[in-house]
C-alpha cells in the first residue's frame, strides 16, 4: 500500500451505492457494480470495513480496532487512514452525508 501523505480522510464514511460485499470465510469480497471490479479484505482488512460500514465515524472505528488488536495507536490509525483512502479511491466507500450535516445525532 503506498502511502498518500496529501489525501485527507473523511471523519464518516458510508458505502457507495454500487457496492456488494460478502462475508466469506477468513475475507470479505467487495464488489463494484459500477466499474464491475471486485476487491477482496484479509481477516484485519475485513474487520475494518465491518466497523466502518457499521459505525461510520473513522474514529470510533480505531478506538474500537484499538481494543480488539495489539499494536501502537499511531501504526493502527494509519493503517486505517491508507485503507479508508484507497476505498474510497476505488470508489467502494465515500464521505457520509453526516460529514457536511451540523448537529446531526447518530
Amino acid at each position: 500500500m503506498n502511502e498518500s501523505v496529501g489525501e485527507s480522510v473523511p471523519q464518516e464514511v458510508e458505502i457507495a451505492e454500487s457496492v456488494l460485499y460478502q462475508f466469506l470465510e477468513d475475507e470479505i469480497v467487495l464488489l463494484n457494480l459500477a466499474n464491475q471490479c471486485y476487491y477482496g479484505l484479509d481477516d484485519v482488512g475485513g474487520r475494518m470495513w465491518e466497523l466502518l460500514i457499521e459505525e461510520h465515524a473513522v474514529s470510533k472505528v480505531a478506538e474500537r480496532l484499538q481494543s480488539e488488536f495489539d499494536v501502537a495507536p499511531e501504526n493502527l490509525r494509519a493503517d486505517l487512514n491508507q485503507l479508508v483512502r484507497e476505498l474510497v479511491s476505488a470508489g467502494l466507500l465515500k464521505a457520509s452525508q453526516r460529514d457536511t450535516v451540523v448537529g446531526l445525532n447518530k
